[in-house]
């Protein structure tokens, strides 16, 4: 359902003839996230800006929070932007200029 909410929104741009594209991505995977930057490159050719906004809270009391929840928690919060700043920073730097 939301990856056709996404391509809904990427469309509705594309309408008003700007570049868009809709990739749902599991940041705590390398693969997903190398997938993503390819993507991103093979539409707009370069990569700008890299704005790692995937989190999540943990919203429950202390004592409630299984080990289980905390380790995704540091996957997607920690992890994610480890792996994608790590994915972006070659095309960044092999561009110049930008990043």
């Amino acid at each position: 359902m939301e990856d056709e909410r996404w391509e809904a929104t990427a469309g509705e741009i594309r309408a008003r003839g700007v570049k868009a594209l809709a990739v749902q991505t599991e940041v705590r995977d390398r693969e997903a996230v190398q997938h993503l930057v390819e993507a991103t490159v093979a539409v707009f050719g370069r990569i700008d800006v890299l704005l790692n906004n995937a989190s999540v809270w943990l919203r429950a009391p202390l004592l409630e929070i299984t080990e289980t929840d905390w380790d995704a928690a540091l996957n997607i919060n920690l992890k994610g932007p480890f792996l994608c700043t790590q994915a972006v920073a070659p095309v960044m730097l092999a561009q110049g200029g930008g990043g």
